[in-house]
């Protein structure tokens, strides 16, 4: 299968759970060709192993935003 041919947009709106009713009827036909099936399946099981090893972590380190505003200068 060509990688082109892949809905890989509705493919990660379905795994995110963001997917409208339409797009997930159109991913649902996609998948029902015998050659779709499989690799829908197969992304399946990669995204329910991320799932797994995800569902627990806890970063090390801690991030926050900063907006930093620098005035325009004259001399610039």
């Amino acid at each position: 299968m060509k990688q082109e041919n892949i809905p890989w947009e509705l493919i990660i709106s379905k795994f995110k759970q963001e997917i409208s009713e339409k797009d997930d009827a159109r991913l649902m036909s996609w998948a029902e060709r015998p050659e779709c099936r499989s690799v829908m399946e197969d992304l399946n099981v990669v995204w329910k192993r991320v799932q797994e090893k995800t569902s627990d972590y806890t970063p090390d380190k801690e991030y926050y935003c900063c907006l930093l505003y620098t005035s325009p200068s004259p001399r610039d």
